[in-house]
């Protein structure tokens, strides 16, 4: 239990305090684990950081950021559909 919630606080701060500059990034817009991007499929994680968001990294965290996690999924839903939202529910990635 520990290490997911100091996992999932690392993530959402390194997003929140969006070292690289990603457009996108902030205390609402977080999530990084291995998704589809411009790069194919690959790890996002704050040492490998490529400016994709993978709503299912925030939302499955959930249970150890439930703050953030609603927070990021009440953003996620202000986006346009056709952008974060597919036949199946929510886009692997994205990227602003």
């Amino acid at each position: 239990w520990q290490q997911n919630v100091a996992h999932t606080r690392i993530n959402y701060e390194h997003c929140a305090r969006n070292p690289h500059g990603h457009s996108g990034y902030g205390a609402d817009c977080w999530g990084l684990t291995s998704g589809h991007g411009p790069y194919g499929y690959v790890a996002h994680a704050p040492d490998h950081d490529r400016g994709v968001i993978t709503p299912s990294a925030a939302l499955s965290s959930l249970p150890y950021a439930p703050v953030e996690s609603m927070r990021a999924l009440r953003y996620f839903l202000t986006k346009p559909l056709h952008r974060i939202w597919g036949n199946f529910g929510f886009v692997d990635s994205f990227s602003e």
